[in-house]
């Protein structure tokens, strides 16, 4: 939520990430973190507070993400904070429609999937690095296609689900239900393919109705929509973790379902039921970093590789 009035032209925006607190502000492209503990809102961090009546009102609010605007002091003159490079991107240069439609900057992100917990996405084995010219959801599909040409063939569907572990039947499955459900939706003309092909190009074309909103139409990571599905359908542990039970995740399919959008539904059935038999916690509990992980794919190299090391 943005708070205030137009800045003047000259003014810098920054954005200030909270839960019932003000835990970092980003600027210009940096992050100001506190260097000891958590502080609220000081005149350390800002030359003005044309705003913080607005902020300090809401600051009781479970959880507030990128809801503030100010104009702030040289970055290099703070004190009580330190910086790091931060950066949200809204458009990849070989995805088109990104730049055709561009979101608000404060509230999508295309190439990483951000968390208050992961402000970079996945930095595990440079994965955001190397999948920076892929959208968050050409990231989710990217594992399938096992030659990298930027199409995934049925083959190569059930070759990447036996590499996650699950048996013959529900592989061949999965890949019927993939492959006739996105097929025609990301092939470039109008006349199907034959070979029921997947290009990872159009993969955005496939987002379908009553699902979390997690990804826009354009393939971009909602940080808001990721968290709220959480805060609304899930719990949070003792550690103050979130997750979320598979009867929960059920109740997310319910929850979010869209009218007469039975084609979604089932879609949403068919993407739970296959993220808990992948992720199968021994607790009941999945966790909302593994799920993260699968809304970017970089949890299908993580599963794929603990196989190949078994």
């Amino acid at each position: 939520m943005l708070f205030g009035s137009k800045l003047a032209p000259s003014a810098s925006v920054s954005y200030v990430i909270a839960s019932s607190y003000v835990t970092r502000i980003v600027e210009d492209g940096y992050i100001y973190e506190p260097q000891r503990g958590t502080w609220e809102l000081s005149s350390s961090c800002f030359s003005t507070h044309k705003f913080a009546s607005s902020i300090l009102k809401n600051r009781r609010t479970t959880k507030i993400t990128f809801f503030a605007v100010m104009e702030s002091k040289d970055p290099d003159t703070q004190s009580g904070c330190e910086k790091r490079k931060y950066s949200i991107v809204t458009t990849v240069a070989c995805v088109p429609v990104t730049k055709q439609r561009p979101p608000a900057k404060s509230r999508h992100n295309v190439r990483e999937a951000v968390t208050e917990q992961k402000p970079d996405g996945t930095t595990e084995n440079d994965y955001a690095r190397e999948h920076k010219q892929q959208t968050v959801l050409q990231q989710h599909v990217d594992f399938f296609d096992i030659n990298k040409d930027g199409i995934i063939t049925p083959l190569e569907t059930y070759t990447g689900f036996r590499k996650l572990r699950f048996n013959i039947l529900i592989s061949l499955f999965s890949v019927f239900i993939i492959h006739s459900g996105f097929a025609y939706v990301t092939c470039r003309g109008w006349i199907p393919d034959p070979l029921f092909r997947i290009r990872i190009e159009n993969i955005h074309r496939g987002k379908h109705g009553s699902d979390s909103n997690t990804y826009d139409p354009e393939g971009r990571f909602r940080p808001q929509m990721f968290e709220d599905m959480f805060t609304k359908y899930g719990t949070q542990g003792a550690d103050g973790e979130w997750g979320m039970t598979f009867q929960q995740s059920l109740q997310l399919v319910y929850g979010q379902r869209c009218l007469f959008d039975v084609y979604g539904v089932m879609g949403g059935l068919f993407e739970w039921i296959s993220t808990y038999l992948l992720l199968w916690p021994s607790d009941g509990v999945m966790k909302m970093e593994d799920v993260r992980g699968v809304y970017d794919g970089s949890y299908f190299y993580k599963v794929s590789s603990q196989k190949q090391r078994n």
